[in-house]
């Protein structure tokens, strides 16, 4: 898209992402409601889950950030500086203020969705270290290129592009390892609830009945357990992120300024992302009442959280509940 000039994708970029962000308005507080209502009701400080209400808020500051900073820069570019008759120059001044801080909402909004994805499946998993060893490099070389990639870009003082000259390289390799990650943790989370779903299979056991008013044999419907909808949900949501993701760097490889629209989407595509799974949670968790005896699972893609009931029936043989027990053990919180 050689065709495509700079002022043209800032155009394009700051009108998509005005969309985008529209959306990310209502979810977010929808997200919100959910977070810190239950039933109409506020609830207590100690059922509030903060670090994800801490997350939520500053992913959306970011997002509005972000919209503001570059509305803010179109007026400067073809409005104060109309006389000059080149925005294009304005908006190539690659050490610019706004030029950074655009490309650190970018940068930080993913590292923040990609440490808290690694933070849930670091729980689920018991907390083991081994299991999310690989996606902690993936991070720790994420948030290299963040670094360096900002200060290249505050300090190169010339006219160029994001995808251009030294920056190139440095974003797609941000963008790659942010892409792998989520790919990997993301499937080691829905192989985690997958086998869970498995033993329930496997033990005829149904999320949700009680001992009391359960049948003797129950079937186990497969495709419609709370487990398999919760895999739905993050393979769902991993897609939708780490899709506009891959379009963001194949726009940067093929250097073409269609990159500064994919990436303010992006931007708040994490946070729309973040909020619906949130809310397809709490509203998954209000169909279903939890049982008595239940385990919390707590559950992310990119940060957000699915809370699935696991439950142990307690008037199964000693020796059946004991191998239940274990199976889910590392999982229960």
């Amino acid at each position: 898209m050689s065709d495509f000039s700079i002022s043209e994708a800032q155009l394009v970029a700051l009108f998509l992402e005005a969309a985008f962000w529209g959306m990310f308005v209502i979810l977010f507080i929808l997200c919100i409601q959910a977070l810190l209502f239950k039933d109409s009701r506020l609830k207590p400080a100690f059922q509030i889950q903060w670090p994800l209400l801490v997350v939520a808020c500053v992913m959306f500051a970011i997002g509005t950030l972000d919209i503001a900073v570059g509305l803010f820069h179109n007026i400067h570019a073809f409005v104060d500086t109309a006389a000059s008759g080149k925005p294009d120059e304005q908006f190539q001044k690659i050490s610019n203020w706004a030029n950074v801080l655009k490309l650190a909402n970018t940068l930080v909004q993913c590292l923040i969705g990609d440490g808290m994805l690694i933070y849930r499946c670091w729980i689920i998993f018991s907390y083991s270290w081994l299991v999310v060893s690989f996606s902690l490099v993936l991070f720790f070389a994420a948030a290299g290129c963040c670094i360096s990639t900002l200060l290249f870009a505050s300090t190169l003082q010339t006219q160029t592009t994001v995808n251009a000259g030294k920056l190139q390289p440095l974003i797609t390799s941000f963008l790659a390892c942010s892409i792998a990650l989520n790919i990997i943790t993301t499937g080691l989370i829905v192989y985690r609830i997958w086998s869970v779903d498995e033993v329930n299979r496997k033990m005829n056991f149904v999320p949700g009945w009680s001992s009391s008013d359960r049948p003797s044999r129950t079937p186990y419907n497969h495709s419609s357990s709370r487990l398999r909808k919760a895999m739905l949900i993050i393979v769902e949501s991993g897609a939708l992120y780490t899709g506009t993701s891959i379009i963001t760097f194949v726009a940067y490889l093929s250097k073409s300024n269609s990159s500064y629209a994919t990436s303010d989407v992006e931007v708040q595509m994490a946070g729309v992302a973040f909020s619906l799974i949130i809310i397809r949670a709490a509203s998954s968790a209000s169909d279903t009442s939890m049982p008595s005896g239940s385990h919390n699972l707590p559950l992310s893609v990119r940060s957000q959280p699915v809370q699935i009931m696991v439950r142990q029936d307690v008037h199964q043989s000693k020796a059946d509940a004991e191998g239940q027990y274990k199976s889910f053990a590392s999982t229960a919180e």
